[in-house]
């Protein structure tokens, strides 16, 4: 009996370990999938629904530097799936369905392969776009990756 009260500690152990380095794996998932939809797109233009295999309602993009307490005031909950960016040219957005982050995705777009930009011009601070809203972006085809501009 104890034996088997080890193992199942274990486990447990190994699975909160898991959580804490990596992630809650529906978000990593919804991340991979998402990366994957736009680096297969093959149109000019594109709706952001027909790219997002996931449910959310609302997604944000924010400015570089923006603190992590100013986010989760905007999007008025708190979650450990939000961080701030650490440097100029790092996207970040972060699609939202209810009160949880579904999806959160940063970093810098030569590393994940695409790159997004949910501005309509030179704005500072953050946006956000309804699911309903059902915007459209020019596709460019890059050496270095896919580019998403946003249609206005």
């Amino acid at each position: 009996m104890k034996k088997i009260v080890i193992i199942i500690s274990a486990v447990f152990v190994i699975c909160i370990a898991f959580l804490v380095i990596f992630g809650n794996p529906i978000i990593l998932k919804n991340r991979s999938d998402f990366g994957y939809a736009i680096k297969n797109i093959s149109t000019e233009t594109i709706k952001l629904n027909e790219i997002t295999p996931f449910e959310w309602d609302i997604v944000y993009s924010f400015s570089p530097y923006t603190p992590k307490q100013e986010i989760e005031n905007i999007i008025g909950f708190k979650s450990n799936h939000i961080t701030e960016t650490v440097n100029e040219g790092m996207i970040q957005l972060i699609f939202v369905r209810g009160n949880k982050v579904v999806c959160n995705i940063q970093g810098y777009s030569s590393n994940l392969g695409y790159s997004i930009s949910l501005w309509s011009g030179e704005e500072k601070g953050h946006c956000q776009i309804r699911a309903e809203d059902d915007i459209a972006f020019l596709v460019e085809h890059k050496e270095d990756g896919i580019i998403l501009l946003f249609l206005h």
